[in-house]
């Protein structure tokens, strides 16, 4: 039986969440955890044109373009009707009543029930040790940052459709009440939750099933175009309110109680967004299993073999790894996530020379990324190759980051190079 695209994701991100639950499970008697999931699908985007609410300022371009039509989604009930299916299903256990599984559906996921609904279910409600799930399945979109850190790599697009003022831009997910001018839930507003639950000790998994790509709009069409996706509100981002936290660990990356964040679709995203975070050994087995199985009725679908690669690394299975990323490259030559995750995993495997190669060509694109510096300072540091190290870790620590172990380490290791060096 061939299952159906969404359905078949869900079981994958399921899988995962299964394992990560035992994973984390202490030793001794069971704790008196619960299990709760917090369930949101819009389906309704359309809007007359007269009906959106142009806000003050804002220019005529992106999702406030003249005679634009919005068409809906059909999916995203279904997706949560299928998700509250599987984790009450007797496999994973979570309770099927109003008190364990919290729906937002339509016009209930407005900008501020949604902001509401996380920090009651995700944060205050949930006790230290409770297992809690967040489920997005909706349009999302792009949202112009004009103030982003210079020496931070940010996702650039090119907004105004001139070729000639490309933006950094936040990936957001689009809420209901969009079309009355409210702002999208932004990345920056996730962090701050996913951080307050991971604090409280609150095992979160956070699974998106929304569109971040930055070419037109998913739904959105003018009279001679249908787009794929949201289109972005041509707006600045307004200031953040949590800046602390913008230098911190990202709640995935927590080495105390990390968030497990999971993306049904490859954002199109640069190299140094991977995350690299470590989960238990073994977290991916099963899902290895199901990536296997849906590869077999469409063994070219560069997706799937992108999270194959992925998940190898995560299950420290290289050469398969290698081997799917590469197939990946084979059929999408410009594609720097795939890069950059076949460069880690021949870095992680001891092939230094294959390594080297990847990230020098991911060099060429992105000259300041601290990720591809880390990553041939590394191997000039295994090859004993002083010079070459010292000059990447100078480039590492002049873009990256410096309150982090990766960066204590890297600063040890130039002590120790420098006191070595010619």
């Amino acid at each position: 039986m061939q299952f159906s695209k969404v359905r078949f994701l869900l079981q994958v991100l399921c899988v995962l969440l299964c394992c990560r639950v035992f994973a984390q499970a202490p030793s001794g008697p069971p704790a008196a955890a619960t299990k709760s999931a917090l369930l949101i699908g819009i389906d309704n985007y359309s809007h007359p044109t007269n009906d959106v609410t142009v806000p003050d300022g804002a220019p005529r371009i992106g999702r406030y373009e003249p005679l634009l039509i919005y068409r809906d989604l059909k999916g995203p009930s279904h997706d949560v009707a299928a998700m509250r299916d599987l984790l009450t299903s007797e496999k994973f256990g979570f309770p099927n009543d109003d008190k364990h599984i919290h729906i937002l559906l339509d016009q209930a996921a407005t900008r501020d029930a949604i902001l509401k609904a996380m920090q009651q279910y995700l944060v205050k409600d949930p006790s230290p040790g409770d297992t809690v799930v967040l489920f997005i399945s909706s349009h999302g979109s792009l949202r112009a940052d004009p103030n982003a850190d210079p020496k931070r790599h940010c996702q650039r697009y090119d907004l105004d459709g001139t070729g000639l003022h490309s933006s950094c831009v936040e990936n957001t997910i689009v809420p209901y009440d969009w079309y009355l001018g409210q702002d999208d839930i932004f990345s920056r507003d996730l962090r701050h939750i996913f951080n307050q639950a991971a604090d409280r000790g609150i095992h979160l998994t956070a699974i998106f099933d929304s569109c971040h790509s930055g070419s037109l709009a998913r739904g959105a069409e003018s009279t001679a175009l249908v787009a794929r996706d949201f289109d972005f509100d041509p707006r600045p981002m307004p200031d953040d309110p949590y800046p602390a936290e913008v230098a911190g660990t990202p709640p995935e990356s927590r080495q105390d109680n990390p968030v497990l964040v999971l993306s049904a679709a490859q954002k199109d995203q640069s190299a140094i967004d991977v995350q690299n975070g470590d989960p238990p050994h073994g977290l991916f087995t099963d899902a290895l299993a199901l990536i296997d199985r849906k590869l077999r009725f469409t063994p070219d679908d560069p997706a799937w073999l992108f999270s194959r690669g992925y998940v190898s690394i995560k299950a420290k299975a290289y050469d398969d790894a290698i081997d799917a990323f590469t197939r990946v490259l084979a059929i999408k030559t410009n594609n720097p996530p795939a890069l950059f995750n076949r460069a880690l995993a021949c870095l992680d495997s001891g092939k230094l020379d294959a390594a080297r190669a990847d990230y020098k060509t991911l060099q060429q694109s992105f000259t300041n990324s601290f990720q591809v510096a880390y990553g041939l300072g590394e191997i000039a540091w295994r090859k004993h190759e002083t010079n070459e190290a010292i000059r990447n870790y100078k480039l590492y620590l002049a873009n990256a980051n410096t309150n982090t172990a990766e960066a204590t380490n890297v600063i040890q290791r130039l002590r120790e190079l420098k006191g070595h060096s010619p």
